[in-house]
């Protein structure tokens, strides 16, 4: 089963360094797009603990991972660079690491 993503960010240099990270897992329909309006009303920064330190009240579980999210509170910067693509559901939390790592915003929606 696969997962639609798309990830939003300030500048097509980010997108890049996450669009080269996803060689590092089966991905598909992978497109970098510009957005021409700031559409930034469901966007939530992903919290995925990936050290051993630290806790998190996750909001989804795949497996026995715990995911999470932030929602994001005046976020002056414009997100309109979006990287999207369809990844596998196992490979799910290690590109979110990737993307938080990266500082990327997703959809709310990836998290229902």
């Amino acid at each position: 089963m696969t997962k639609y993503v798309q990830v939003y960010f300030r500048t097509e240099d980010e997108a890049e360094q996450l669009r080269a990270t996803l060689s590092k897992f089966t991905t598909s329909n992978v497109m970098l797009d510009q957005l021409e309006e700031n559409n930034q009303g469901r966007l939530v920064v992903p919290y995925v603990p990936y050290s051993a330190s630290g806790t998190t009240a996750g909001n989804t579980q795949v497996g026995s991972q715990v995911m999470g999210f932030q929602d994001v509170e005046d976020d002056q910067e414009q997100r309109n660079i979006i990287l999207s693509f369809e990844i596998g559901q196992d490979d799910l939390y290690d590109i979110l690491v990737e993307i938080q790592k990266l500082d990327g915003h997703v959809d709310r929606s990836l998290f229902d």
